[in-house]
């Protein structure tokens, strides 16, 4: 099936990018480009994905210099965190646990 489309005025910005890609090339960065933009797994999830990453670290309070001079972490409780700081960002992305024992 065939698709044709005229870019207006106000798409120089489109223009200048299609421009860079060489012609021979351009119906498959146009396909590619749709696909990553509307199919599902494409590019709108993983930006979903990643702004509730965002949104996540933003609810942390910021590291103050009076962090620093406290006693490091025990290497078990080093190894809890790093848990349970793995399984949050596996569940934002829709994965299951935590790392590996091996990677502990």
């Amino acid at each position: 099936m065939l698709f044709q489309f005229h870019t207006g005025k106000a798409d120089k910005d489109l223009e200048t990018a299609l421009k860079a890609v060489p012609p021979r090339c351009r119906s498959a960065f146009i396909r590619q480009a749709l696909r990553w933009y509307l199919l599902p797994g494409g590019g709108q999830e993983v930006l979903q994905k990643l702004e509730a990453i965002e949104s996540l670290l933003q609810n942390h309070r910021p590291a103050s210099p009076a962090d620093f001079s406290k006693p490091s972490r025990t290497p078990a409780a080093q190894q809890e965190q790093e848990k349970a700081n793995a399984a949050a960002i596996l569940a934002a992305f829709g994965g299951e646990g935590g790392p590996k024992d091996s990677m502990a």
